[in-house]
This record gives structure tokens, C-alpha cells and sequence, in this order.
């Protein structure tokens, strides 16, 4: 039996309101979801009455992160550093995770470290997908009309 492979949804949470935060990654599920691909968000419980003790929401964000295959990180409209996100980043870095970003080489986490860490940028969010999907070896192009998330 084959374990399905797992993708992390990294970015900032920090400054951003829950939909800013939250949308790109229920579209990136979304299009995960149809090749049968998980996708783990730090995400999940954010929005329920009573917020997750900070010590467990990290465990829980560190387990998901050691369990996948490839960490996808956005980037793209970050206004400050992405503290949580650059602690992922290490973590993905220690346990050899490829980590594909979605920002651009002039943004806020732009950093000679940060760069050698990472297996690809774009600036593109549906690249940034291929990138991902390329990578766990999965056949087929993006199934969206016009190949756009």
C-alpha cells in the first residue's frame, strides 16, 4: 500500500486576516485534493472560539511539517517577516523537505540562508503548484480551466 503523499501549506498568519491567510491555501488544497494529494494547514482550529494553546498549535504545525513530503511556502503578499514561516523553513531544511516559494527575490525574507534552502521561487502561485507537482512525480497538468489557481 502506498502512503499518500502530504503537502504543507506554509505563509504568513501574523498581520494577515483569516480569509488573507486562509484563501490561497483552500485553493491549493482544492487543486492538491484532485490528484489525491493531502495537504496539512497550520490553519486548521484558527478559527474557532477558543484559540490553540501556542505551545500545541507548534507541536502540531512541527508534526505536520515532519510528516510531509513537500512544504509549499507563500510569500507572495507578505508586509513583514514571516517568523512562524522561517522557523517551518528550518525545520524543513533539518528533515530534507523540498520547500517550493511563492514571493519574489526582492521580498521581506530575502536572505543568502533562505535562498540555499529552497528548492524553487516563483512568483506565481499555479507554478508554484507544478513546481510541487513535478516534484512528487505526479502526471498531468493542473485540472483547472486555463491552468490558472
Amino acid at each position: 500500500m502506498n502512503k499518500q503523499r502530504s503537502v504543507y501549506l506554509s505563509g504568513p498568519m501574523t498581520g494577515c486576516s483569516f480569509q488573507e491567510a486562509n484563501d490561497w491555501r483552500v485553493t491549493a488544497a482544492h487543486i492538491f485534493g484532485s490528484y489525491d494529494i493531502e495537504t496539512l494547514s497550520p490553519m486548521r482550529g484558527e478559527h474557532g472560539s477558543e484559540p490553540m494553546h501556542p505551545r500545541t498549535m507548534t507541536a502540531r504545525d512541527r508534526m505536520d511539517l515532519k510528516g510531509s513530503d513537500l512544504v509549499l511556502m507563500n510569500l507572495l503578499d507578505a508586509t513583514r517577516v514571516s517568523i512562524g514561516s522561517m522557523i517551518e523553513l528550518g525545520w524543513a531544511d533539518l528533515l530534507q523537505i523540498p520547500v517550493i516559494v511563492v514571493g519574489s527575490a526582492g521580498n521581506r525574507h530575502q536572505h543568502v540562508m533562505v535562498n540555499s534552502i529552497i528548492a524553487a521561487t516563483t512568483m506565481d502561485l499555479s507554478e508554484a503548484v507544478e513546481l510541487c507537482l513535478v516534484l512528487l512525480n505526479v502526471e498531468g497538468n493542473l485540472r483547472l480551466e486555463g491552468g490558472k489557481v
